[in-house]
């Protein structure tokens, strides 16, 4: 019978939305533990999700499990993370690892025998991983264009101001989507980038929070960057929040063709000069179900390649502890060269 890992969830704000209830949902884990800085918040998300254990203390939450999950707020993750390996317990870390890259590498110099993995959920959208198998159509790989605009922190009377909007605690859309935009660049290609240039910038600089209060941004909502990756192939890369428009693209071109996406999960090829045409669905790429959030059923996916890597199976598409401090090192470049042109 396949082992069951047992889980400690620290952080109750976005793990609540979508990494326990997905846990739950999960076969092979269970929620065991929650943790919170707020021991009353940690108290009513353990009712709420039926949790036995809960508390402030996490190293102490730590031996009633196997596996930590670490969805706090960046500039908590180091010494969480450490502290979970070094109780020889797996690990998911949310992204981005951690505030820099040497607390990155201090988490992965904590690493020994169990699993570190990050949440990069998004490598498992249908589309990627069907341009991921269809990689050789393109031919010599030229140039990628990635380009995501929303709106969600677009409204400075809405009341969006958190963490995320405050830099010393690990904020900013470089972060939060930023990272995931690098991890894919690098998932796809296969390539390490060898260099990184751009900025990060703040539009909005004041947002409401949950008292409608208005409230300074410290942290960046937009960012424009380009990377140059092995082979001298380069990535253009724009990301905002704070725009009202919402742009969805990722644009592949090589020297037989492009390959474009456009947010509606199909891969769209052209050949050289020809029409551009949508590749027939492939039932391979499926979800487990369908949601709202797509989130939660790639989250699900993921937690399928985790328990499999726990269990001592190589998983190659799981992103590793290594593949964040591969991505911190383009964050922390793209956020150097924005200070110094500040």
């Amino acid at each position: 019978m396949a082992k069951i890992y047992r889980v400690l969830v620290i952080g109750t704000g976005f793990a609540t939305r979508v990494q326990i209830p997905v846990l739950l949902k999960h076969p092979r884990f269970e929620v065991t533990a929650v943790c919170s800085r707020n021991p009353e918040r940690a108290a009513t998300v353990a009712e709420e999700f039926n949790t036995p254990h809960h508390g402030t203390d996490y190293k102490a939450l730590m031996e009633h499990v196997d596996l930590v999950s670490v969805v706090s707020e960046v500039a908590e993750h180091r010494d969480q993370a450490v502290a979970a390996l070094q109780a020889g317990k797996h690990l998911l870390l949310e992204k981005p690892a951690a505030a820099s890259v040497q607390e990155t590498q201090e988490i992965l110099d904590a690493q020994t025998s169990t699993v570190g993995a990050i949440n990069h959920e998004f490598r498992y959208q249908p589309d990627i991983q069907r341009l991921k198998r269809e990689w050789d159509r393109l031919g010599d790989l030229r140039f990628i264009e990635v380009k995501k605009t929303y709106s969600f922190w677009a409204d400075p009377e809405a009341a969006t101001y958190g963490w995320l909007s405050q830099k010393e605690r690990g904020g900013g859309l470089l972060g939060a989507i930023g990272s995931h935009l690098v991890d894919m660049v690098r998932y796809l290609t296969g390539r390490e980038v060898v260099d990184a240039k751009g900025l990060a910038w703040t539009m909005v600089d004041r947002r409401k929070d949950k008292n409608k209060e208005s409230q300074v941004v410290t942290a960046d909502d937009s960012t424009s960057f380009v990377l140059t990756l092995d082979g001298k192939v380069r990535a253009r890369v724009e990301t905002s929040a704070s725009l009202w428009w919402q742009e969805d693209l990722v644009r592949v071109y090589g020297s037989k063709g492009t390959a474009s996406l456009y947010g509606d999960g199909v891969v769209h090829f052209r050949e050289a000069e020809g029409e551009e045409v949508a590749l027939e669905h492939d039932a391979q790429d499926e979800l487990p179900w369908e949601d709202p959030d797509m989130r939660k059923p790639l989250f699900h996916v993921l937690l399928d390649r985790l328990a499999a890597r726990c269990d001592g199976q190589e998983v190659p598409d799981l992103a590793t502890l290594e593949d964040g401090l591969r991505t911190l090192e383009v964050l922390e470049a793209i956020r150097k060269q924005s200070e110094s042109t500040a």
